[in-house]
């Protein structure tokens, strides 16, 4: 009975992380961003842009952004 509770769980937890990867890189790798908008308004520096990407930490790799919280 133990080995059988063991196992469910296990299968529960790479269910879990497998959600939570697809539902990342969903959301990540759809087309645009969060500052496509910000991009058009002639007001907004580019600067202004590069530093809200990486407060947000937008510049870093796909698995660094995965882990960071």
């Amino acid at each position: 009975m133990m080995r059988y509770l063991l196992r469910r769980l296990a299968h529960a937890f790479l269910l879990v992380v497998g959600v939570s990867v697809l539902a990342f890189l969903f959301t990540t790798l759809a087309p645009g961003n969060y500052f496509d908008e910000m991009r058009l308004n002639p007001q907004i520096a580019p600067e202004t842009l590069t530093a809200l990407r990486a407060q947000y930490q937008l510049d870093r790799p796909l698995p660094l952004r995965y882990v960071s919280p």
